[in-house]
């Protein structure tokens, strides 16, 4: 039995199937463990960023509540600062009513005398 062309292009086809076909399962199951691994690196890094947002978030917490300790302390020190001078100027302000009355008081006492003096001059003179 001799073997033809026909027969060798029939031989060859027959192996270039199988052979594709072999090719194609072979990256059929490639792919499938690209995306099996790719899944799971996914899932690694999809884990890892949840663990850095919860470091995040718990640093984000510390460094507000030490912003809000360092703003209660500076309003603190401030307050404590301005306190005394703003004392200082209420006593101030109510030392000058007080003087400003005195004045008032005493232009008046003053106009009083000057109008009693006129009259005793006006009734001595005249």
């Amino acid at each position: 039995m001799t073997l033809t062309k026909g027969d060798f292009k029939q031989i060859k086809e027959l192996f270039d199937k199988k052979i594709d076909d072999r090719f194609h399962e072979q990256d059929k199951r490639i792919d499938a463990r690209f995306t099996e691994q790719d899944k799971r690196i996914d899932d690694a890094f999809k884990k890892q960023n949840k663990r850095i947002d919860n470091q995040l978030a718990i640093q984000k917490g510390d460094i507000v509540d030490a912003v809000r300790q360092e703003i209660i302390q500076f309003k603190s020190d401030v307050f404590s600062k301005i306190d005394p001078i703003l004392k200082e100027v209420v006593a101030s302000r109510e030392e000058r009513e007080i003087v400003n009355y005195n004045v008032s008081l005493q232009k008046d006492t003053l106009e009083s005398h000057e109008k009693r003096i006129k009259k005793i001059e006006t009734h001595l003179i005249g």
